[in-house]
């Protein structure tokens, strides 16, 4: 399979999704990036969502929005929009330099699905490259998971992902996370009972597509939420999940699975020490000299 990019002379060459770095050639995934690609719709908590999992709120790598727009046959409407909302270079275990990009990606409803272009896609947004991430988040709001599916604009947005090929079916790479969580109920019984409601919805949406099992988790965006309690540091959902630790636990296991070295080492390498990232360079740090001597 091959995806055409534009360069920077504006002229088309033709490149496999994973030649701009290997793992390997059956991984396929870069080894001089690592990228998270969260997709979701306006307001759903793509950047709360990133500021979680990292705590990147007021970094220096937090970036400010990037709107980038393309007409559909010359009228001008505004197709998708890409937000790089974390950029970050870090060293990879054999003292590389690899980045770490964390996007935001909206794609808005159009009459028909066949109006979205691929190609017009990865031209217009240089900045998300043609080949798989490491990570892919499906975000959806918790209130909306009662609706009709096919009344919504997942339907549309979930059409246009596969339509990118940036899921990677041989090696999933694709997380679902239902934000905004502590809208699934009140009580602790009615939140649990609507949160299994919800996962089902997600999941099933992600395999009829993908024909892959995905975990699906929650999240609440709110940095101080009403009614969750606090607890070293993490908030306590009502089934006693921690989060962000379960966001971190999903992330993990995807890139443990893929056997994906690059992308763990980076993930766990820009995780804050608050979270437990300091354990877990000490850590690596103790395996890198045993591997010397």
């Amino acid at each position: 399979r091959c995806l055409k990019i534009q360069t920077a002379d504006k002229r088309f060459i033709s490149k496999k999704p994973w030649q701009a770095g290997l793992q390997g050639s059956t991984l396929k995934r870069g080894d001089s990036h690592v990228s998270i690609l969260m997709f979701g719709s306006s307001g759903v908590g793509k950047k709360s969502t990133a500021n979680h999992v990292f705590d990147i709120k007021g970094s220096k790598e937090l970036i400010s929005t990037v709107v980038r727009n393309f007409d559909i046959e010359g009228y001008g409407v505004r197709n998708s929009m890409v937000t790089t909302i974390f950029n970050k270079v870090t060293k990879h275990h054999d003292e590389k330099d690899v980045s770490l990009r964390i996007l935001g990606i909206e794609i808005r409803q159009q009459d028909t699905s066949k109006a979205f272009s691929k190609e017009k896609f990865f031209t217009n947004h240089p900045n998300v490259l043609p080949c798989y991430p490491n990570l892919i988040f499906i975000l959806m709001k918790a209130e909306e998971f009662g609706l009709d599916w096919n009344k919504t604009s997942y339907v549309y947005l979930m059409d246009c992902v596969h339509k990118l090929d940036l899921v990677d079916t041989d090696h999933p790479n694709i997380v679902g996370v239902i934000t905004h969580a502590a809208k699934l109920g009140a009580e602790s019984e009615d939140w649990i009972s609507n949160l299994e409601k919800a996962r089902d919805s997600l999941k099933n949406i992600i395999f009829k597509h993908w024909k892959v099992e995905a975990d699906i988790i929650a999240l609440e965006n709110c940095p101080e939420p009403e009614n969750f309690k606090v607890v070293d540091g993490y908030t306590e959902l009502p089934d006693g999940t921690l989060q962000p630790k379960n966001v971190h636990k999903a992330c993990r296991q995807v890139l443990e699975t893929n056997n994906d070295r690059c992308g763990l080492n980076v993930f766990n390498a820009v995780l804050p020490n608050k979270y437990g990232g300091k354990a877990i360079k000490e850590e690596q740090a103790e395996e890198g000299e045993k591997k010397d001597d």
